[in-house]
């Protein structure tokens, strides 16, 4: 594979933001080099649930944006599309970002791909040998792909490459992480991919991303059709060596994308110049909580978000349970992942730990010990804090009351 090149624009103060976005295309060939006329053009975006702040999912002004530029290009069909994380409501997220006000009164669709009829194709993989994906992708001529400027929990980053894994159904986003999220990353992009790729970098997330970040303003767009290539530059953009990235690499060798920044010409912006190194992820979901253990093996995204989402919101809980914990010498488990084994969670602390999630629960629900949360993944966040605090009653014995539970919550009057 030859050289791939990236466009960098900085949002210049007042400037409308179409405007932004059409210098950064215009760079790479502008909308005519993607979009014919005629064509139907599906915009993916990123929806995921999360706190919804700025950063979290793609901004609806610059995906309306997109839309009113492809519009111009020659498109006689806009869908805006995806699927959020295993047991999310995409519609619902739409709602809360704004994004069905920001399509309202304009010829553009919103498709919520959960809701769609899917088929499965066959595919050359090294990990993976089937995705289903939604019919109505047999209709779709050009793939504009606008994902925002996020850190990853488990691969770094979440950016073009990764945002695609949203055209997927519930059952092969599993499968990838069942397979190995990186490995599972290089076959997708070696099937699905977008043919023109914006990111919003106007605000990115940092932190506790993907779902439970920290808005961090860049003020940034980065164009690319070559959607390794613009990882790579954005990675580099965001203080994260792309060399680290396993599954930008790997599709680099494999000649999927250019990953390779030597290869990559950047046009615009320097990225010495607008580089500003987003704070990573912690290395664990409790990182100040110490008498809690995470046992992870291949968690997918829909656990990973609920999880996240529960420790958070009671994050206060946690670290008084820490203290007691740590008066006792003691510590607590919570074990889950599409590959979580017996031997994962060794015999002597079964009975602390917490199996989180259908995989988890069918790998250990014969054993007797421990607690359970299920669902696929589960459906509230207080299913995690009634689990926690029945294991610290039966290990300490005690009634003391730390955690906000199911039965707290308030009961609707026909319920």
């Amino acid at each position: 594979m030859g050289k791939a090149t990236v466009a960098v624009v900085r949002k210049i103060d007042q400037e409308n933001l179409r405007d932004t976005i059409l210098r950064a295309v215009d760079m790479i060939g502008g909308f005519s080099r993607f979009v014919k006329r005629g064509n139907t053009v599906l915009v993916k975006p990123n929806l995921i649930g999360g706190e919804p702040v700025p950063g979290t999912m793609t901004d609806p002004t610059v995906v309306k944006a997109v839309c009113d530029l492809a519009c111009e290009a020659g498109a006689s069909r806009i869908i805006v599309g995806d699927s959020c994380h295993v047991g999310g409501n995409t519609t619902d997220y739409a709602k809360s970002m704004g994004f069905l006000d920001a399509l309202k009164g304009t010829p553009y669709e919103f498709v919520d791909f959960k809701k769609v009829r899917m088929k499965t194709i066959e595919i050359k993989g090294t990990v993976v040998d089937t995705l289903k994906i939604p019919e109505m992708l047999d209709e779709i001529d050009v793939i504009i792909n606008v994902p925002v400027m996020k850190v990853h929990m488990h691969v770094k980053v979440t950016l073009a490459t990764k945002n695609i894994k949203g055209l997927l159904h519930d059952s092969s986003k599993r499968k990838m992480h069942e397979a190995g999220i990186e490995n599972a990353l290089v076959d997708l992009a070696r099937t699905l991919r977008g043919d023109l790729n914006i990111i919003d970098g106007i605000v990115g997330s940092e932190g506790r991303a993907p779902s439970w970040g920290i808005p961090k303003p860049m003020g940034l767009i980065l164009a690319g059709a070559d959607p390794i290539a613009l990882d790579v530059v954005c990675s580099e953009i965001m203080g994260i060596d792309s060399k680290e990235i396993i599954y930008l690499q790997k599709a680099g060798e494999e000649g999927i994308g250019v990953a390779d920044l030597s290869r990559i010409e950047v046009l615009g912006e320097k990225i010495e110049e607008v580089r500003s190194p987003f704070t990573p992820p912690p290395t664990g979901l409790l990182d100040q909580v110490d008498s809690v253990c995470v046992y992870d093996k291949d968690a997918c995204s829909g656990c990973m978000a609920w999880l996240s989402a529960a420790i958070s919101q009671f994050y206060s809980q946690f670290l008084e349970l820490d203290e007691i914990l740590k008066k006792h010498d003691e510590k607590f488990f919570i074990a889950l992942g599409t590959n979580i084994k017996p031997e994962d969670v060794p015999d002597e602390i079964r009975d602390k730990t917490i199996f989180y999630g259908k995989c988890a629960m069918n790998q250990f629900k014969d054993y007797g010990c421990g607690e359970f949360v299920k669902g696929c993944p589960p459906a509230m966040l207080q299913d995690l804090t009634t689990a926690v605090q029945r294991l610290y009653e039966k290990r300490f014995r005690s009634g003391k009351k730390i955690f906000t539970t199911m039965a707290d919550l308030p009961v609707s009057e026909d319920g």
